[in-house]
């Protein structure tokens, strides 16, 4: 998906020094585990949709990249977008 880290931990909701620990191989706390798994599964339904694979090969800068991302993001506030 081209995302920088700063996106990743953004889109988490967590700190570069949490990011740090797990890079390190600390242990992943069970309210961050959550929000991870959230946000991965998110992800995997973006990377489905037609409008990113559309730009996934286009050379876009970040904060294209991020306006893309979050305009497909907020539909995943539509009842049943991952059942």
């Amino acid at each position: 998906m081209k995302l920088t880290i700063l996106d990743m931990l953004n889109l988490v909701g967590v700190t570069r020094p949490t990011y740090n620990t797990w890079v390190k191989g600390g242990v992943v706390r069970g309210s961050n585990e959550e929000k991870l798994t959230s946000v991965i599964k998110k992800l995997l339904w973006v990377a489905q949709q037609p409008e990113w694979k559309q730009y996934e090969k286009s050379y876009l800068t970040n904060s294209k990249r991020r306006d893309i991302l979050q305009k497909l993001l907020s539909r995943m506030e539509q009842p049943n977008v991952l059942d």
